[in-house]
């Protein structure tokens, strides 16, 4: 017994040592301590001053002029425009003059006759499509819009003493132009003092010269 009770307090005492070794071979760990992170600041607006040197210098307003200067309205035409308007007019019928077609005049020669009256005598030479003429003489109207058939149509026309200027003016083309004709001056007798074709367009004019001596 005695025996037993020694070797408990043998162990006991063995088991103590071993647990104080232990506990003084233990290292300790060392933990730092965490500072706070700041609050963030709070969101400030930037002052009028800040303001204005993020704004581009074109946007800065001067003055509170307008960009583009009124003027007022006027209804009258200035000078410019009646100036350029009137040069325009001058070209435009100038060029206009260019296109519409020339008015001509034909000469169908000059006679000398001893009769007192002579028969102006048409027809249409070509197609029968409606054409028309206007004879005068001595500006004297004789023969208004006479449309030409295939036959002749003779006018009889006293002659003054001296020149007579016996004028055929074109009305129209008819259908198909120009206008197509042939003529006679013929005296009582029946002779053909003149015989003539021509082709002519509207508003053309042929002349024929008669000299009664």
């Amino acid at each position: 017994m005695k025996f037993g009770k020694l070797y408990i307090a043998l162990f006991v005492l063995l088991s103590g040592g071993v647990f104080a070794q232990f506990d003084t071979g233990k290292r300790s760990v060392g933990i730092a301590p965490v500072t706070p992170k700041a609050a963030p600041k709070e969101f400030q607006k930037p002052d009028e001053k800040e303001k204005s040197t993020i704004l581009p210098e074109v946007l800065k307003p001067e003055s509170n002029k307008p960009i583009v200067e009124e003027k007022p309205l006027s209804l009258t035409p200035s000078n410019e425009f009646m100036s350029n308007s009137r040069e325009f007019t001058k070209v435009f019928e100038g060029e206009l003059n260019k296109i519409k077609p020339q008015r001509k005049k034909q000469s169908l020669g000059t006679i000398k006759v001893k009769t007192k009256s002579v028969y102006i005598r048409c027809r249409d030479s070509q197609a029968i499509d409606g054409d028309q003429i206007r004879i005068t003489w001595n500006e004297t109207l004789i023969a208004n819009r006479l449309t030409l058939t295939g036959g002749f149509q003779g006018i009889e026309l006293q002659l003054d003493k001296g020149y007579n200027y016996i004028d055929f003016k074109v009305i129209n083309e008819g259908d198909s132009g120009p206008n197509t004709a042939q003529y006679e001056i013929v005296d009582k007798a029946g002779n053909v003092l003149a015989n003539a074709f021509w082709d002519m367009n509207s508003g053309d004019t042929a002349t024929m010269v008669l000299i009664r001596e």
